[in-house]
């Protein structure tokens, strides 16, 4: 994921931008200096409130955490209320930008006074100006979302401790304060009761937040545990080893400051409970496995497992059996699959002990232990005629011995289990492994004069790093049912050469043929459809967004490709 985050320096900013970097995402830092951020991150200074001063990034972000906030710990000051609208802006800017999710940094100081648990729908009567802003920054920010369909997240923190003197806490105050030689620090009476998160925590529920969508408004990133402050302050006295002491009730409580005060963790729990689910994925060497656990990396999950044929025969009904009730995955996304479309036609008892028995004991072992599943279909489940997109619920007509299989899985998939997610997907391509792109590219560049495809075959690409980010997307609801997903718009092969070898720089010739004339050339093909459009209004209806233009998908492949190629010649 590609991540832009908003006050990236500061003492949460910086921590966050590391912690999204570890887990393997992108991340645009925006700040006026540098000096605390991760060198691995992309850095942007920039006045985010400057008109003049777009930010200048090349890739639209998948999301925008927006941290920066001046003068967070001057509750009072004229800044907050005039600071306003420029955050406004900026959110909507970025929205007009294109950026579909939008997370924003909010505080328990928007509550005001109050006494027990914070949940999403306590009211909000803030009496500072700091509150006053934040507040109305969410319930514009909300408005704003709403309207253009956008992702929206408030991430309601309230009081942080760490083990370094960067920031404003209390905590860091004492540390500078004994840094200093002061004996006896300046204090309340401690009684009054709030949430504390150390640093770290507070980071890890940001980050875990940010990289899901299923989980949105109102989040109240806290332990949902209230300690009185004066207990808190001296076991962190403790556990740093400090010498200095609190000078008890040299400051009375504010009036405005609540006696007891805490977050209701029920959203984070939930966030924090998905990332630690275990995530079985079979074929786990594909490029559609590739994908996924990359994707699952960036989004925080940490118990994925990647099986192949050495470790699971699918085929074998007593060790996917065996092999289940041994892991108990949560969720199982099932990769594994005979995909070799011509090859299958001459060993169709192998392939239908992969495609569909395989998928049937999966099926099965998923029940048996409760978990949900993610199966992969095909365009090939169809007859390929017409020029009509297929839909869901179209008439299935298996398509060599391939669809024939495949369409079965899903039969077996449907029979057994009420938790599934079935997604049809055709022309995928992706980094590992071998792919039609990929073999195209092969050829113009190894000195190809000309390059034959069909010309009567239409349908449209699905590029697996959109799609891993769907399939994530997914297994975080109960959205469960059949889908198509491809990505954006339909093509015919011999288009999608020209595209792509336009994007690539490499002028080679394309020779034009029909299917039947390209069978004739190469004989012992398989039945292919001469249409394999999909429709995608499926994903509408579930509430998920759909892939990216396949242009703008064969366009970042390219890039990546162009990366990949270059850490590979470095090594």
């Amino acid at each position: 994921m590609l991540i832009l985050v908003t006050g990236a320096n500061g003492y949460i900013g910086s921590k966050v931008v590391t912690k999204l970097l570890d887990m393997g995402n992108e991340v645009v830092a925006v700040d006026l200096f540098c000096d605390h951020l991760d060198p691995r991150c992309h850095f942007i200074k920039a006045d985010i409130f400057n008109p003049n001063e777009p930010l200048p990034i090349e890739k639209c972000p998948d999301v925008c955490l927006h941290l920066a906030w001046r003068n967070g710990f001057v509750h009072d000051s004229f800044t907050h209320m005039e600071d306003l609208s420029n955050h406004f802006t900026f959110l909507r800017t970025m929205i007009e930008r294109g950026v579909k999710h939008i997370a924003v940094m909010g505080s328990a100081h928007e509550i005001g006074y109050y006494e027990g648990a914070v949940t999403s729908d306590t009211p909000t009567n803030p009496v500072s100006f700091y509150g006053i802003a934040k507040d109305s920054l969410r319930k514009a920010a909300e408005i704003l979302c709403q309207k253009y369909n956008v992702t929206f997240q408030w991430l309601r923190a309230y009081y942080i401790y760490g083990d370094d003197t960067f920031g404003n806490s209390i905590f860091c105050k004492i540390r500078s304060a004994e840094k200093n030689g002061v004996d006896l620090f300046p204090f309340t009476s401690g009684k009054n009761k709030f949430d504390f998160l150390s640093i770290d925590e507070l980071t890890e529920q940001i980050c875990f937040a940010v990289t899901q969508k299923s989980v949105v408004g109102i989040i109240n990133i806290c332990s949902g545990k209230p300690v009185a402050l004066g207990d808190m302050v001296e076991r962190y006295l403790k556990q740093n080893n400090l010498k200095i002491k609190l000078d008890y009730g040299k400051f009375p409580e504010k009036k405005s400051e609540s006696p007891c005060i805490y977050g209701d963790p029920s959203k984070i729990n939930q966030i924090m409970a998905q990332k630690q689910r275990l995530v079985l994925i079979t074929g786990g060497s594909g490029q559609v496995a590739y994908d996924c656990i990359k994707e699952l990396k960036c989004r925080g999950y940490s118990n994925v497992r990647a099986v192949d044929v050495g470790e699971l025969d699918v085929s074998n009904e007593a060790a996917v059996k065996s092999f289940f009730q041994k892991e108990r995955p949560s969720v199982v996304i099932h990769c594994a699959a005979w995909t070799a479309v011509d090859k299958a036609e001459q060993f169709p008892d192998a392939v239908m002990r992969v495609n569909a028995l395989g998928t049937k004991y999966i099926a099965e072992a998923c029940k048996d232990v409760g978990a949900a599943m993610v199966y992969f279909s095909t365009d090939y489940v169809f007859n390929g005629k017409g020029e009509t997109p297929f839909e869901v619920n179209s008439p299935k007509d298996g398509l060599s011995v391939y669809g024939k299989s495949k369409s079965l899985g899903e039969d077996y998939v449907i029979q057994t289990l009420s938790s599934y997610f079935i997604v049809r997907i055709s022309w995928v391509f992706g980094l590992n492994g071998r792919n039609f792109l990929k073999a195209i590219l092969n050829l113009a560049t190894s000195g190809a004069k000309e390059i034959t495809v069909v010309n009567d075959q239409v349908g449209s690409i699905t590029y697996s790093v959109d799609l891993a980010r769907l399939i994530v997307d997914m297994i975080e609801t109960d959205r469960y049912g059949v889908y198509h997903a491809t990505n954006e718009g339909f093509v015919s092969r011999s288009d999608l050469v020209r595209e792509l070898l336009n994007q690539a720089g490499c002028p080679v010739p394309i020779k034009e043929v029909t299917t039947e004339e390209y069978n004739q050339m190469v004989p012992a093909q398989a039945d292919r459809p001469l249409n394999s459009r999909l429709d995608k209004s499926s994903l509408d209806r579930g509430g998920f967004a759909r892939l990216p233009d396949w242009k703008n998908a064969i366009s970042r492949y390219l890039i990546e490709l162009n990366m990949q190629t270059k850490k590979g010649d470095k090594k």
